[in-house]
């Protein structure tokens, strides 16, 4: 792959750059040539612009040399005489007018730099601004300089300087701000000039306030004690001091670069008080008794003496805490159960703590008013009873017993009283009596217990038939119900049976003649007694009385569409009774399809066919309905487009091959483009070899990169080739063709990767494709090897000159289809040269990062050859329509506008003419068509390497750019970048 450099831009030099001229200054060849151009000038307009440059000298130099230049034709930067005078006196209009200076920032009191103007029209007759100058700043109405010292502080804003003279004016903005002279700080204090701290206390932050100027640092001498500091920013003394210090004077200092102020600060350090700390008492848990005094709870501990003893929640009602002995004693009143109390222990130093347990137990009473929840309790044999419990007032129960015992299966639980169970056999009723005690007394109460026979619930309920399939408007056979265990009493269903159908409630037959057609459901019917119920389900459908299908139609009479792309579902309608299958006569165009069951038409056709008319018959077991279709299948339209005039694309250039600098020029190649992560402006990726990062607003203004944005420096070559190669300037190089930013940020990334020399002397060209990621906007990238690739056959012995490998030329994002789809070519060596398959090869991969082993080659109408770097390169097909296209300079884009990808190519390499075809699939491919052929005058051109830019370089809309490389070139590169404005109709 040939390289080609991109050359430098013209240099413009500029008078006004010179701030102060004089005599000297000026020098003996500079008059040579004012003296030249002089020589050849109007004298009446020098003479005229003497009289306005008043007495100043360097005024005048100005005047004459910026009208006799503009006069004459000549050039600041060129030491030959001015050419002979131009027949045509016209003058020109003021045109880019421009300050060095664009944004002054200026201090109060202190002279700025004069900002002088240039100018590349015609000669300025006066120069104006609005609105007027800061206080104590002129503009020269001559010569257009802005100088002064400002006498008063302004805030930042916009001034415009109009150049005129009698052919038109030329504008100009600059800001202009004047901020106030800066003042020493003075008066500095703290809150409290004398500090007493405490030993490993934190004390109060202490803020300063000063008047005067800001205070931009702060110092202390001597220094503060241990563990206090002075933030030397805000002059902030905060800290926990560490050792005890005497009361000591220090010195702070508050500065600014105007001066300084300065307070003394009284500091000492108290040495620190100990907390408290083992706090214990004589008993951890008191369980008291209501009513009675409680032995005193006496309290010691370790560390510091205790001021003050606390305690949460507060005592049992009668119990207190002595606040400084911390003694608990009292006579507690009412009971309460055991629970955690919390005493606290503090000093000025800090606290300590200890967890009691205190309960207070009820005065012991007897039981009193024993009853029962139910006094008279009647239960069925072997059915479990609802437990039935006891209440009392009085002293708590400790113990119930009954007597005499209870019916078999039924118990009496000691401790609690509550009586359970299922009794085994009936009895009749009797009394029972039940004793409730405590240490103090007892209570009881007599119960009434009967236990019934048991009634079997129904069991095993049926019907002869569990569907019934009725028609509407007929009797119904009735249909009686089956069952065993108890006898029923009384039958339900649910849901409610179809309309016209009963349920007797006391027999359960179903029966009746049901009246409104029903789809097929299901009802269950419940049997039921005292003692249970028994339950069975059927089934119920009522058909209608069949009618045929009538009123067919589709939401689309009239079907319209392209190949390969999928149609909207067209869905029938239809009344008369449902429909149970669907025909069309005759068969509908390849690729779409009729669903027998549904009717739905749906699919993507993939032959051009003509309109015709289709008819779709609807049919059930009464009769059948039709309706009629006309389906026309569209050639795919060829774009109708306009490309505009061709505008050279800015780039840095240099002419140095050399491969391990960082050069910037261009290469062949196709190269990425792509809005920056905040969508601020744009990034490309271009140049030969180390492709670079440029950044700017917009394709004409992209800024140059800096040596660290060589997206590669250690390159990368296919499976197999040797990489103990020889250095040298043909050494190797990647090409980045491709960048999509994923959902997530991440720039995914493919390179043209080549070698061009190998370690057996070798030279040539040797393909692979490299996949890369960045997540910093293209900054840093990393590199996760070939995903398509081919090692290096086995050669003669050097020099011999070898072509080949696999390559990825062009890799977009297919969104429709959430995929990667990826174009390129197999080389091969021939006579020296590359040459290709011959066809366009297609790969796709369904991984969101295009990882490499997730790729697949299109071999024989589907995507199923699997991509190893490392293995064979497997078979591939030719895609349909684009058996030709020249595949080394291809690019694949997707338009938004006509909703189809556009496969772009150069023919034959490197020629005059660019070819494009069409696809709504990007597999399915219209005829090639000639996009664009560059001019054979005033030279021949050839074009090369082209895509389509819109949005990114991967996807566009109805506006966009074609862009090209051509040569030969129009400034120092080896090759040019061509815009050319592309707009579809």
């Amino acid at each position: 792959m040939k390289r080609r450099l991109v050359g430098l831009s013209p240099l413009l030099i500029r008078p006004e750059t010179t701030t102060e001229l004089d005599a000297q200054a000026v020098g003996h060849q500079s008059f040579k040539k004012l003296n030249a151009c002089i020589a050849h000038c109007d004298p009446l307009d020098w003479r005229k612009q003497m009289k306005q440059a008043k007495s100043s000298f360097v005024s005048l130099l100005i005047c004459i040399t910026g009208l006799c230049l503009q006069a004459c034709g000549g050039n600041a930067s060129n030491d030959v005489p001015a050419p002979p005078p131009s027949t045509d006196n016209h003058l020109l209009p003021p045109s880019n007018l421009l300050y060095p200076t664009a944004a002054i920032v200026a201090l109060q009191n202190q002279a700025i730099s004069p900002d002088v103007p240039s100018n590349s029209g015609g000669l300025v007759a006066n120069y104006s601004v609005s609105p007027t100058l800061p206080e104590g700043m002129s503009l020269d109405v001559l010569s257009g300089i802005i100088k002064g010292t400002p006498a008063v502080t302004s805030p930042l804003q916009a001034y415009t300087i109009i150049a005129t003279n009698s052919t038109g004016t030329a504008e100009s903005t600059i800001s202009i701000s004047v901020t106030e002279q800066l003042q020493p700080p003075s008066n500095l204090t703290y809150r409290t000039l004398s500090i007493i701290a405490t030993q490993n206390q934190a004390m109060p932050s202490m803020a300063p306030s000063n008047s005067g100027g800001v205070a931009t640092s702060y110092s202390v001498s001597p220094p503060l004690p241990a563990g206090l500091v002075l933030d030397t920013s805000s002059g902030l003394i905060s800290g926990t001091p560490s050792m005890p210090s005497a009361s000591q004077l220090y010195s702070v200092i508050a500065s600014n670069s105007a001066g300084t102020t300065q307070i003394n600060l009284n500091i000492a350090i108290s040495e620190q008080l100990q907390p408290p700390g083992q706090l214990a008492y004589t008993s951890v848990s008191i369980i008291a008794t209501q009513n009675v005094t409680i032995a005193p709870n006496i309290p010691r501990s370790s560390g510091g003496a205790v001021t003050s003893y606390a305690i949460t929640p507060a005592l049992p009602a009668g119990l207190t805490l002595n606040p400084t002995t911390g003694v608990i004693s009292g006579i507690p009143t009412v009971p309460l159960a055991s629970q955690p109390f919390t005493v606290t222990a503090s000093n000025a130093a800090g606290a300590t703590q200890i967890a009691l347990s205190i309960g207070v137990s009820e005065q012991l009473k007897p039981p009193g008013d024993l009853i029962y929840s139910t006094m008279e309790f009647f239960a069925t044999q072997n059915q479990a009873i609802t437990p039935i419990t006891p209440k009392s007032s009085g002293g708590a129960v400790t113990s119930y017993n009954i007597s005499p015992s209870l019916p078999t299966g039924l118990t009496l639980d000691p401790l609690s009283g509550a009586i359970s169970g299922t009794p085994i056999f009936a009895t009749a009723t009797q009394r029972y009596t039940i004793t409730a005690r405590n240490a103090a007394g007892s209570a009881q109460a007599i119960l009434g217990i009967g236990i019934d026979a048991q009634l079997q619930p129904p069991a095993h309920l049926s019907y002869a038939s569990l569907s019934i399939i009725a028609t509407q408007g007929q009797e119904i056979a009735p249909s009686p119900p089956q069952s065993s265990g108890g006898p029923i009493e009384q039958y339900r269903v649910s849901p409610a049976l179809p309309s016209g159908l009963t349920l007797d409630p006391v027999s359960g037959v179903i029966s009746g003649v049901p009246s409104v057609a029903a789809t097929a459901q299901s009802y269950t019917v419940v049997g039921s007694n005292a003692a249970g119920y028994a339950a069975a389900s059927m089934n119920i459908t009522i058909n209608k009385r069949l009618q045929p299908p009538v009123q067919l139609s589709y939401a689309n009479t009239i079907i319209v569409a392209p190949p390969y792309r999928a149609i909207p579902s067209n869905t029938p309608s239809s009344s008369g009774s449902p429909v149970t299958s669907y025909t069309v006569s005759p068969t509908l165009p390849t690729g779409l399809m009729l669903d027998p069951v549904s009717g739905v038409i749906s699919g993507t056709p993939t032959t051009a066919a003509g309109a015709q008319t289709y008819t779709v018959t609807a049919t059930n077991d009464a009769g059948s309905a039709s309706t009629v279709l006309q389906i026309t299948i569209t050639p795919l339209p060829t774009p109708i487009f306009n490309v505009g005039q061709d505008v050279v694309v800015p780039t840095a250039g240099s002419t140095s091959h050399d491969f391990y600098s960082p050069t910037y020029y261009i290469n062949d190649s196709i190269w990425p483009w792509l809005p920056n992560k905040d969508g601020t402006g744009y990034i490309a990726f271009w140049a030969a070899a180390k492709p670079q990062r440029y950044s700017g607003p917009d394709l004409f203004h992209l800024v140059q990169p800096k040596n660290s944005q060589t997206i590669m420096n250690t390159m990368i070559y296919a499976p197999g080739v040797d990489h103990s190669w020889a250095t040298g300037p043909a050494a190797n190089g990647i090409w980045m063709q491709s960048a999509t930013r994923t959902s997530d940020g991440t720039i995914v990334a493919t390179a043209h990767a080549e070698s061009h020399q190998f370690a057996n002397g070798d030279i040539g060209e040797w393909y692979s494709t490299l996949l890369l990621t960045s997540q910093d906007d293209g900054i840093t990238w990393t590199n996760y090897g070939p995903i398509v690739a081919s090692s290096k056959n086995t050669v003669p012995s050097a020099p011999t000159k070898i072509f080949g490998g696999l390559n990825m030329y062009t890799v977009i994002w297919d969104a429709s289809n959430q995929r990667w789809l990826g174009y390129g070519a197999t080389a091969a060596s021939s006579n020296g040269k590359t040459s290709y398959t011959g066809h366009v090869t297609a790969y796709v991969s369904y991984d969101p990062k295009a990882m490499p082993g997730t790729w697949y080659g299109y071999y024989k109408g589907a995507f199923t050859q699997r991509i190893d770097v490392n293995a064979p390169p497997p078979a591939l097909s030719p895609l349909p329509g684009l058996p030709n296209a020249f595949i080394t300079a291809g690019s694949l884009t997707y338009n938004n506008y006509l909703k189809q990808y556009i496969f772009m190519w150069m023919v034959d390499g490197h020629d005059q003419q660019i070819n494009a075809a069409f696809s709504v699939d990007a597999v399915h491919w219209g005829p090639a068509i000639t996009f664009f052929t560059e001019s054979t005058t005033p030279v021949l051109h050839k074009a090369y390497y082209p895509f389509i830019l819109g949005d990114t370089s991967t996807i566009s809309g109805q506006d966009a750019y074609l862009i090209y490389m051509r040569s030969p070139n129009t400034t120092l590169n080896v090759t040019d970048i061509i815009s050319r404005k592309i707009h579809f109709q």
